[in-house]
């Protein structure tokens, strides 16, 4: 049992935390913040990581509800969750589509306002319905208690790394650049594509046991 709570952990964190994709983030973070102090995009980066925590871990919480309020299966949410899972992947393995991406315009419109934390760095860049969806996924694994604690702390080391990678944004910019992102960017694009895979087959392996 305690090996198989090890193993949900490795694959909650890397899960959450290769769909979050903070990495790509921290590029458009210090591109949309050209004139901001070092001390504000802190506070920004803060204020963003707080935020993407705070929807996560609602959506992980309320999971559940959300399913019987709707009345979707276990079985429908990992297929529909792992196919769009595996589509996000796909997008970050293919070079001809950019998984995080702002248009020219939008980068204008951005760099005017005087805080991008919430919009559009916490959402939907930190927190949207790739990671919503990954959260719920993982939460429909209804393993106990323990298996929520498990998420709500990946979630959590999740939050703090994408707090300091962001506040160290320029510096991620300046060493890893565009071309070494998009090399992270693929690798787990690979992992998040295998893990919608899994879901998918999960899914299919539960609504067959049905019969």
């Amino acid at each position: 049992m305690f090996m198989n709570d090890i193993a949900f952990f490795i694959m909650a964190l890397t899960s959450i935390f290769a769909i979050v994709n903070p990495l790509s983030t921290a590029l458009i973070f210090n591109t949309i913040t050209p004139g901001d102090s070092d001390a504000k995009k802190k506070m920004m980066a803060k204020k963003a990581a707080f935020v993407s925590l705070i929807v996560l871990i609602f959506f992980a919480l309320t999971g559940d509800i959300v399913l019987r309020f709707f009345s979707i299966t276990i079985e429908s949410l990992k297929i529909a969750g792992g196919i769009f899972v595996a589509y996000i992947g796909f997008k970050m393995l293919n070079p001809t589509t950019i998984y995080k991406n702002l248009s020219p315009e939008h980068i204008k419109e951005h760099i005017k306002k005087p805080d991008v934390s919430i919009v559009p760095i916490a959402i939907p860049l930190s927190s949207g319905p790739g990671a919503i969806s990954t959260v719920l996924l993982l939460a429909s694994q209804n393993r106990g208690p323990i298996s929520i604690s498990i998420i709500l702390l990946s979630i959590a080391i999740v939050a703090i790394l994408t707090y300091i990678i962001l506040a160290n944004a320029k510096y991620i910019s300046r060493y890893l650049g565009s071309s070494g992102t998009k090399v992270v960017e693929k690798l787990m694009g690979l992992i998040i594509f295998a893990i919608g895979v899994q879901f998918v087959l999960s899914g299919i392996a539960l609504y067959a046991a049905g019969f």
